[in-house]
C-alpha cells in the first residue's frame, strides 16, 4: 500500500468461479476502485479477493492480501503485495484498521460475518470505515431483517438509524460514485 492511498476493503465469497456474475461484479469492483486511485485489499484467498484484485492490477493499481497463518498464507496470484497475519480475527481486525471503505459482495457466513462486524464498528465509532453492500442480493436480505422491508416484526432488534449506516448498490458503477464522494484518506 501507497501512503496517503485510500484503501478499499472488499469481502466476500471465497468460492465463487471466474465467470460468474458474482465474479464479474467484484472484477468491476476492484478496477473502479483502483481507477480512482485505491488500494484494494481483502483476505487475499480466491473467489470475490482474487477478482477484485484483478480487477485491480488490470489497470495498474495495488492489490493488497491479509492473509492468516491458520487459514495458509499463500495469497492469490493477483495479490501484488501480501500482509501476514497469525489468525482469522487478527486478518479481520487489520483489514477494518487500512480501510477506508468497505465493500461487501455476495457471500456466505464469513462475509455475513464480517459484515455485521464493519457494521457494528460504524454504529459504536463514527469514524469507522463507511460499509458498502454491492449486489441486488443485498436489497432483499436487508428486507428479511426487518431493514427496508414491507415484512412484520423484525428478527434482530434494530436502533433507530441503523439501515441508514450502510450503502446499498446494485452495480460496480453506482459503488464507484459512492467511492467518489469520500475524501481523503481516513
Amino acid at each position: 500500500m501507497h501512503k496517503g492511498k485510500k484503501v478499499a476493503v472488499v469481502f466476500g465469497s471465497s468460492s465463487i468461479g471466474e465467470g460468474s456474475p458474482h465474479w464479474e461484479l467484484a472484477v468491476r469492483i476492484g478496477r473502479e476502485a483502483a481507477r480512482r486511485g485505491c488500494s484494494v485489499a481483502n483476505g487475499g484467498y480466491g473467489g470475490v479477493m482474487e477478482a477484485s484484485h484483478k480487477g485491480a492490477r488490470e489497470v495498474g493499481g495495488d492489490a493488497v492480501a491479509v492473509v492468516s497463518e491458520d487459514l495458509g498464507a499463500a495469497p492469490n496470484s493477483w495479490a501484488s503485495e501480501t500482509i501476514v497475519v497469525g489468525d482469522w480475527f487478527l486478518r479481520f481486525r487489520a483489514l477494518l484498521e487500512i480501510a477506508d471503505v468497505c465493500f461487501v459482495l455476495y457471500g456466505g457466513l464469513g462475509t455475513l460475518n464480517e459484515l455485521f462486524a464493519a457494521w457494528n464498528l460504524v454504529r459504536i465509532d463514527k469514524s469507522a470505515a463507511p460499509v458498502v453492500l454491492v449486489g441486488p442480493q443485498w436489497k432483499d436480505a436487508l428486507g428479511a431483517l426487518g431493514i427496508g422491508g414491507e415484512a412484520g416484526a423484525a428478527p434482530v432488534e434494530w436502533r433507530p438509524g441503523d439501515g441508514r449506516l450502510v450503502t446499498v448498490c446494485d452495480t460496480a458503477e453506482e459503488a464507484a460514485r459512492v467511492l467518489d464522494a469520500f475524501g481523503a484518506p481516513r
